[in-house]
């Protein structure tokens, strides 16, 4: 159906057309009854050519055989005619010759149908996407006008077929966030466009249109696009320098100093090998440079030499070395215990020395085991020195008995004089209190040897045992009066204070 709008013009027409009936004027339109055949035009731009003197050339001929329908108008199928800015008057039907007669008076019908233009179909604005490096010139946003009313599949307009055609204009217009200029600042958010160099956005962007017209036509500007920007390349104009580290540290504890890149930034270990503990040598690792503008500058690696030395090895907990007595060295302390950062031995540094008395600092050396990756390291353990416990020197017994298992033959009743030194080095001891105790027990014959040696005269000197000191022959007599038990064995015994005991093997016959 024709609007409405068309529909009120024609009938203003009609109207015209009735109230001059009667009238001779040639140029007055025909009833529908005298001449339903009507020319309806498919090109707007033909409907604007039409005037008075029209060719009659450009006139379509119609078959006078088809019957029209009661409203030519409304019954048009044709989908062209919504697009139509008018629609062009009746001529008269052409002459046997087949030539028609012009119309001698203007078509007063145009003017108000133009007034009453229709919008046809919708053009669709396809902005075409893009890709470029960072830095690069912004493009020429280009894009494609798209039929998608016609049957089948959409079809693509050109531009240069529209009467009054006003491009639509693309851009990608975007948000960044500009950082704060200090601790105090806040940041901000700015709009901005893609421009070379100066443009800080993420990517992909999106390229959307505004805008767009031409005769006849509708524009949809919904649909985008994309604005791929990829990083840029950088390079290393110096490499850094890396610090040296310690066996067992990581890359990360390496310090790295100088270098630079094309554009301002960083370098580093990357993150992975962060944790990635070197042996001892010198090698070469990969360290990355991070530009500054890290969103727009691919970043780079380049690779450097580290070297790691070997480790001091650390005593986490000193052993404890056991105490001497004057004179011993300290090959004689024994060392126990001690915990280092790696597997070890603990030694004294110099194990010839003899410390004096007290309880003084001695070095001790902590040998790895891994020396190919740890250095020995020294600590101080302290050693106590004591004075060396008094000690006599006891021989004994002297004169006819006999010492070690072999039994002495006595009679019982008799005074057997048993003879010993005491001496300390060369000085002999003298005082009889130094002899704390003389023990002779009867004790089982089979525990000892039954070897019997030469019978012991009776003795003179008293009655009881009794202790004394011979300054003429500088020695001790211990007198000891056998008991009157036959065949028994005894274990005689002389204790002497800082001395060893003195023991002898006796039996009564």
């Amino acid at each position: 159906m024709l609007p409405a709008v068309l529909l009120t013009g024609m009938l203003a027409l009609a109207a015209a057309a009735g109230a001059a009936v009667g009238t001779a004027d040639p140029c007055a339109a025909p009833s529908a009854s005298a001449d339903p055949i009507v020319s309806v035009s498919a090109d707007p731009i033909a409907s604007e050519a039409a005037s008075p003197s029209m060719d009659p050339s450009a006139v379509p001929s119609i078959d006078p055989s088809v019957s029209p329908s009661p409203d030519p108008l409304l019954a048009s199928t044709d989908p062209v005619q919504t697009r139509s800015k008018g629609l062009v008057a009746a001529e008269p039907v052409p002459s046997d010759s087949g030539v028609p007669t012009p119309s001698p008076c203007p078509d007063a019908s145009v003017a108000p149908l133009v007034e009453a233009m229709v919008i046809g179909p919708t053009l669709t604005v396809v902005p075409d996407p893009h890709a470029l490096v960072y830095g690069d010139a912004a493009p020429l946003y280009t894009f494609t006008l798209v039929d998608n009313a016609v049957a089948g599949a959409p079809v693509t307009v050109d531009p240069t077929t529209l009467t009054t055609y006003v491009a639509p204009i693309c851009s990608t217009e975007h948000t960044v966030i500009v950082p704060p200029a200090n601790t105090d600042a806040v940041a901000t958010q700015e709009l901005r466009w893609y421009t070379p160099t100066t443009s800080v956005a993420e990517s992909p962007l999106t390229i959307t249109c505004t805008g767009g017209s031409a005769v006849g036509y509708a524009f949809d500007v919904t649909t985008t696009a994309e604005l791929t920007i990829a990083k840029k390349a950088t390079t290393i104009t110096a490499p850094p320098t890396a610090g040296d580290i310690a066996y067992g540290q990581t890359l990360h504890d390496s310090t790295l100093t100088g270098g630079s890149g094309s554009v301002p930034g960083y370098f580093t270990f990357p993150p992975d090998s962060w944790s990635y503990t070197p042996q001892v040598g010198t090698q070469s690792h990969a360290v990355a440079f991070v530009p500054d503008q890290f969103a727009d500058y691919e970043p780079i690696a380049t690779p450097v030499n580290v070297t790691v030395t070997q480790a001091a090895a650390v005593v986490i907990t000193p052993p404890t070395a056991s105490p001497l007595v004057t004179g011993q060295t300290l090959a004689s302390s024994v060392l126990t215990g001690g915990v280092a950062s790696t597997e070890g031995t603990f030694a004294f540094t110099s194990p010839a020395t003899a410390p004096a008395d007290g309880t003084a600092a001695q070095q001790v050396t902590f040998t790895p085991a891994d020396l190919a990756n740890f250095t020995p390291t020294t600590v101080n353990v302290d050693v106590t020195v004591a004075p060396a416990p008094l000690h006599y020197t006891v021989t004994g017994y002297l004169g006819r008995v006999q010492m070690g298992a072999v039994t002495n033959m006595v009679r019982p009743r008799v005074m057997v004089p048993l003879a010993f030194t005491i001496t300390d080095g060369a000085t002999p001891i003298t005082d009889v209190r130094k002899v704390t105790k003389f023990d002779p027990v009867a004790i089982s014959c089979e525990a000892i040897i039954d070897n019997p040696t030469e019978v012991f005269p009776s003795a003179t000197i008293g009655r009881q045992s009794r202790l004394v000191y011979d300054a003429a022959d500088g020695r001790f007599v211990q007198f000891w009066k056998v008991p009157v038990t036959r065949n028994t064995c005894y274990q005689v015994t002389t204790t002497i204070d800082h001395g060893d005991p003195i023991v002898a093997y006796f039996k009564t016959w």
